[in-house]
């Protein structure tokens, strides 16, 4: 009897020892869907719901980096909460949802615009705000112009929303998308504002940051529309040329060196690509099916990219 007790008592404390190791890791690791530009597809919102349920798929975060709706430049600037239909079908799958507004949003997901100053030209960016304690209960919170601390292990996320105008490779002067709510320098002084921010939020080198933006650098495979048959002279250029002349620098690309850049917009730039050290990542839009998965893992004290999914709703 004694030697039962023993040999019990010695399998219980093997059973528990790696229920909490296994615990542990799980603690150490993240799972985020990628959703961008549902443009008020809930067809597609209800098949990805279905695909998580069939693949038995539950993520910790939903990252939305923008264009919930349709609207053109005077419907936005009017105002519309369709956004908010949208969020609650995304928050049927996971109840965390980190989003900012892209180009066919409405102006009050933004903090301020260009459009009601009196002289947009002198628009400013506000300050940036930042939630540096971290709270597991995210729920639905708009990012655009702030930084949120989405993990107890020193892991950020910063968002800015809205797009510029894209224009042909071969004719700057031939915008193919308008931009909304910003202009070249506007985009840029923003996301130069927010990005120079991280300076005084990051208190340790091991501290990771995840850039959330509705449209990403220029130059680069996944904010490049190619036209069918390919043609290099219809090639339309859809990212911030001043994002990527301040992200190229040795500060960003060997010091400050983000985890990860996710954005949105050219829905045919699905992918992910190198911008010189910083991962992209293009999950494609979510109203022509296409969505992504991040899975990340902290371990030896920092955070790594485990892998990145690509998929597609039949």
């Amino acid at each position: 009897m004694l030697e039962y007790i023993i040999v019990l008592l010695i399998f219980s404390y093997f059973y528990i020892k790696r229920i909490l190791k296994n615990k542990q890791e799980k603690k150490n690791c993240l799972s985020i869907l990628i959703a961008s530009d549902v443009h008020l597809s809930f067809e597609n919102i209800k098949k990805l719901e279905k695909w998580t349920k069939k693949n038995n798929r539950k993520f910790d975060l939903i990252l939305n980096p923008g264009d919930f709706c349709n609207l053109n430049e005077e419907q936005a600037l009017a105002g519309d909460e369709g956004y908010l239909v949208v969020l609650e079908e995304l928050k049927k799958i996971s109840k965390n949802v980190l989003y900012i507004p892209g180009n066919h949003d409405s102006k009050y997901l933004f903090d301020s615009v260009p459009q009601d100053c009196e002289n947009p030209e002198e628009w400013q960016p506000l300050p940036v705000q930042a939630l540096t304690e971290y709270n597991s209960r995210l729920s639905d919170r708009n990012i655009h112009n702030k930084y949120v601390k989405i993990h107890e292990k020193n892991l950020y996320i910063a968002g800015f929303g809205g797009s510029i105008d894209a224009y042909l490779y071969s004719d700057k002067d031939k915008i193919e998308w308008p931009g909304f709510p910003f202009s070249e320098q506007q985009y840029g002084m923003g996301f130069s504002h927010l990005m120079n921010a991280w300076d005084k939020i990051k208190k340790n080198s091991n501290d990771a940051l995840i850039i959330l933006t509705h449209i990403g650098p220029a130059w680069i495979g996944t904010t490049a529309k190619h036209e069918k048959p390919y043609n290099e002279n219809e090639k339309i250029q859809s990212g911030s040329e001043i994002a990527y002349n301040m992200m190229k620098t040795i500060k960003y690309q060997e010091k400050d060196t983000p985890l990860l850049w996710i954005h949105g917009h050219t829905h045919a730039g699905k992918g992910m690509t190198d911008f010189g050290t910083i991962p992209v990542v293009n999950p494609g839009g979510l109203c022509y099916g296409r969505f992504s998965v991040l899975n990340l893992k902290y371990s030896n004290d920092q955070w790594n990219i485990e892998n990145v999914e690509f998929h597609s709703l039949k």
